[in-house]
């Protein structure tokens, strides 16, 4: 009895004892920031809040502009695809300073870039007709890959690359381990974006399709999935907002998410296909978007949309149903990417 009655006046005392009024003290704030790539330069706005966090991030040699193509994260680096000029420039991710330039020389410009693994990086060089090979450990070109066709977006998974070719409708399949060119797959009329999920093992490739960069008659765009195992297409749908007017549908871009879905925004809002089922195409939001990026720490979304002369960036959650933050800037992006604050 007694023991009971000791127990019970010693959790009085410690409920006594826990002030309501005692502030909680958490270390956590929820910043991040939108890096921003345009015809300008590279900025970044701070969110939640949609401010300006810096304006200029790098402007280029001796203050010049610096149009960007492109950016892509890896690991603890940011690199920037100049648009005019055939140099990468590699920012730390972190403090956004820049450690280095690739020259690419006289092979042009690359639009695109991929990382096989820690040391080696593969660029899309368009107007030399083929990809490149990079050593991440020395920062420079080492090897090209010709493909005799103009390229476009390139991705990896494994050891194996995809690469988009825009002027004869073909993707091609290349392995990291040998550098050699293993297969080279039909597809729909311009394929442009392409993009891996690593989870599946497979390539999502997105056509323009006929009238987009020709003066061809109309046709849809589309999505195709290629195995990277295997290296054969397992399935080709069309995307849509609106099946009344596919053919003048103009996808903007491409995002593949960890959970197994591949977004392309249209005119008439966000698609979404899920990467391993590879049933439907569905329409999850509704504006005209024009361009997408992602924040792959967060698991988030970035679309921009241009209109009455400002630009907005939504905010959308993984599934791309839900617009959690939208900010509005006067400029609008080439690149988007989602970074740490």
């Amino acid at each position: 009895m007694n023991r009971h009655f000791i127990a019970f006046a010693f959790m009085v005392i410690l409920l006594v004892g826990c002030s309501p009024d005692e502030p909680t003290i958490t270390s956590f704030v929820d910043e991040w920031r939108i890096l921003i790539a345009g015809p300008l330069g590279v900025s970044t706005i701070s969110m939640p809040k949609g401010e300006v966090a810096n304006s200029n991030v790098w402007s280029g040699p001796s203050g010049t502009s610096f149009p960007i193509e492109e950016t892509k994260q890896f690991r603890d680096n940011i690199y920037l695809l100049h648009a005019s000029q055939p140099w990468i420039v590699i920012l730390d991710a972190s403090s956004l300073v820049a450690k280095d330039t690739i020259d690419l020389g006289s092979k042009g410009i690359a639009i695109d870039i991929t990382f096989a693994n820690a040391t080696t990086a593969y660029v899309s060089l368009p107007m030399s007709r083929s990809v490149g090979v990079v050593d991440l450990t020395v920062n420079s070109l080492v090897a090209i890959i010709d493909l005799n066709a103009e390229t476009s977006g390139i991705a990896s998974t494994g050891n194996q690359i995809c690469v988009a070719l825009l002027s004869t409708n073909e993707v091609a399949i290349i392995d990291s381990r040998t550098n050699l060119v293993e297969a080279r797959l039909s597809v729909d009329p311009a394929p442009t974006f392409v993009e891996a999920d690593d989870l599946n093992a497979v390539f999502c490739i997105v056509s323009l399709g006929n009238g987009k960069i020709n003066s061809e008659t109309q046709t849809p765009p589309s999505i195709a999935f290629v195995s990277a195992t295997t290296r054969a297409i397992l399935k080709k749908l069309e995307i849509s907002g609106r099946p009344t007017n596919a053919a003048a549908q103009l996808p903007r871009g491409l995002v593949v998410t960890a959970g197994e879905f591949a977004f392309v925004p249209v005119q008439n809002g966000l698609t979404r296909v899920n990467t391993r089922t590879r049933n439907k195409v569905s329409l999850v939001q509704f504006d005209s978007y024009d361009r997408i990026g992602y924040n792959p720490a967060r698991a988030e979304i970035l679309l921009q949309r241009t209109s009455g002369g400002s630009t907005n960036y939504d905010v959308v959650d993984e599934f791309g149903e839900v617009v959690k933050t939208t900010t509005t800037q006067p400029d609008s992006a080439a690149a988007l990417l989602g970074i740490g604050r």
